[in-house]
């Protein structure tokens, strides 16, 4: 047999020099296996593995050696579990056994295989495959409690106790799960515990709330929510613990307003507040107190307690104003001013609307790079602008378009700021349309066309100016304009063509089909309409799963029936039966079964005998 020493390039000497190479080639060999592993080269990975091995072999009483071998069986088992090779798994980790069986004294051996068994775990637990995750786990339990001593060993039994525990909801045994609850009690309350068994407790717990809430175990869910306050007591300066506190506090406290329990919903949040200033320093704890002053800023508004809805809103400013850094908090700020403002509107008080809008701008404006606050500022400016609409001052409408237009150029890739942008030209240009204004309806057609080309891949935008395409089209067919009309159905067609996914454009399309069919029955002009409808039944066949498309055929369908004094008997006959299969195909269509029965209603107003055909 060839020794390894030599296959490896070393000699025989045990010298510090041939170590060191031995160690530095150990590190060469696992460095080409990960650039192997990136590259999917199987066969080239378990060659620079048996290298190791024999490396290992070799030069067996050098950890600095062994410790490069149990990294490369480490990663080729983390390897193997991605490709989901569980034979190859199981090998390797059976291979880790062995090398730390080998030597126990090794906390490097120990602590790899301590983090193969959670890999292990990790991978079986969330595939449901118990038989082989089980085993493992109490090995893991074994692992640990032959070294109560190591930290390492611990929080890796503490993270699959609580990977097991998430998982195994679908194994529909509550034992089980008490069990492995009692096992994270035990791991966190042992006098070695650095806080890895205290945080998966924590963790293990929260979720074990949020499905107690779920099941409706409320009394099951205030325990454990009792549980969480006495771990965050017990660990005041464990802000993880606190942080699952708070998320706890904060689920309930919705709950709370939900079940009418509007007592305790207060006494959860004034909880919330206390925990917030006993870990001021807690980003994660002051996002649920910041959330739950929103959502309870927003209950206060819905049961018309208008004192208590501002004060909260004070309270919100306040605490974005002591931590400026807090881009959690300041979101709800921005949520708590869009919402008021807007219900500040709701009650005629249109000065302290504008005072929440300017609050808002200067909230973007301070914090230009926070998107979510821009985009609360964007639907600000929206809605004030509809309501500027439905008040008839177009002054005001046009000045907070313009607004929108240029928070629009500066922050031209933001789709927020883009479809608040877009929905603004949507309702100008429908009051332009209901003014007279023809001109200025066009040009923000115009403007909407541009934007939707800059952007192609918005789909709000092709959404939007689709609707705006057919309502143009409906316009300049009551004005008489039958060359534009045609014209904006044309490009109706070229852009359904262009986004042949999109079902929106299509649906817009097909309502222009239908109202094509329409005038063409108004005007007596029998091809044109059969043309629509010819296109109309092609969209109809090549989309025959798009309900939107469906019900505009059904629709058509119903029109010519109504309007069906020029056919013969025949035709008639053909439209109804054609109608009764779309409806029977698409039974679950309440719009087009409405369509179904309207027929059926004509047919009964000519013929009583014929009410069911």
């Amino acid at each position: 047999m060839t020794d390894p020493k030599k296959g490896l390039g070393l000699d025989d000497s045990t010298s510090n020099d041939s170590v060191e190479d031995a160690v530095s080639i150990a590190r060469s060999r696992l460095h080409s296996w990960e650039l192997a592993r990136a590259e999917n080269d199987i066969a080239l990975c378990d060659a620079l593995m048996q290298e190791l091995r024999d490396l290992a072999a070799a030069f067996g009483d050098n950890s600095a050696v062994r410790e490069q071998l149990v990294k490369g069986l480490l990663e080729s088992l983390d390897y193997a579990n991605e490709i989901d090779d569980s034979a190859r798994s199981r090998s390797l980790l059976q291979e880790i056994r062995d090398l730390e069986a080998a030597h126990l004294s090794d906390a490097s051996v120990r602590a790899r295989l301590a983090t193969a068994q959670y890999c292990e775990i990790y991978w079986s637990s969330k595939k449901g495959d118990w038989s082989r995750c089980d085993p493992v786990l109490q090995d893991l339990r074994d692992l640990a409690s032959a070294h109560e001593d190591d930290a390492t060993v611990r929080a890796a039994l503490a993270m699959c106790l609580y990977n097991v525990l998430t998982n195994s909801e679908g194994r529909g045994d509550p034992q089980l799960r008490d069990t492995l609850m009692q096992d994270l009690r035990g791991l966190a309350a042992a006098p070695g515990d650095d806080g890895a068994g205290r945080q998966m407790l924590s963790s293990a717990l929260f979720n074990a709330l949020c499905q107690a809430t779920e099941d409706r175990d409320l009394q099951r869910r205030d325990a454990l929510l009792q549980e969480l306050r006495d771990l965050a007591a017990a660990h005041e300066d464990d802000g993880s613990v606190g942080a699952d506190l708070a998320m706890g506090l904060f689920n309930t406290l919705n709950h709370a307003k939900a079940e009418g329990d509007l007592a305790r919903r207060d006494a959860l949040l004034q909880e919330l507040r206390s925990l917030t200033a006993a870990l001021a320093e807690e980003s994660p704890i002051r996002k649920q107190l910041a959330m739950g002053l929103f959502n309870t800023l927003n209950h206060a508004a819905w049961e018309n307690d208008l004192a208590r809805r501002d004060g909260l809103l004070r309270e919100l400013r306040t605490l974005a104003a002591g931590h400026a850094e807090d881009g959690a908090v300041r979101e709800n700020l921005a949520m708590g001013l869009f919402n008021s403002m807007n219900n500040a509107k709701e009650e005629g008080d249109r000065a302290r609307s504008d005072e929440l809008l300017q609050e808002l701008r200067d909230l973007a404006e301070a914090f230009p790079d926070q998107s979510t606050v821009r985009a609360h500022l964007a639907m600000g400016l929206m809605n004030t602008l509809r309501f500027a609409v439905e008040e008839t001052d177009r002054t005001r409408r046009d000045a907070l378009l313009q607004e929108l237009r240029d928070l629009m150029a500066k922050h031209g890739q933001d789709d927020a700021v883009r479809k608040q942008l877009a929905m603004g030209l949507f309702n100008t240009l429908a009051d332009a349309q209901a003014e007279g204004d023809g001109d200025l309806r066009d040009t923000l057609l115009q403007e909407l066309r541009d934007l939707s080309a800059a952007h192609d891949e918005d789909p709000h935008l092709r959404k939007t100016l689709a609707q705006n395409l057919l309502n143009t089209l409906n316009c300049v067919a009551d004005e008489g304009d039958l060359l534009r009309r045609d014209a904006l159905l044309q490009e109706l067609r070229d852009l359904a063509a262009r986004h042949i996914e999109d079902a929106e454009v299509r649906r817009q399309l097909a309502m222009g089909f239908v109202n094509a069919v329409i005038d063409a029955e108004h005007g007596k002009q029998i091809a044109r309409g059969q043309s629509f409808m010819r296109e109309l039944r092609e969209l109809a066949a090549t989309h025959a799963g798009d309900a939107g498309v469906q019900e505009q055929m059904a629709k058509a369908l119903n029109v010519l029936i109504y309007y069906d004094n020029d056919m013969s008997s025949d035709q008639s006959d053909a439209l109804r039966r054609e109608l009764h299969a779309l409806a029977a195909a698409n039974s679950d269509v309440e719009s087009i079964q409405h369509y179904l029965r309207s027929a059926r209603a004509i047919r009964a107003r000519e013929s009583p005998d014929g009410a069911n055909s």
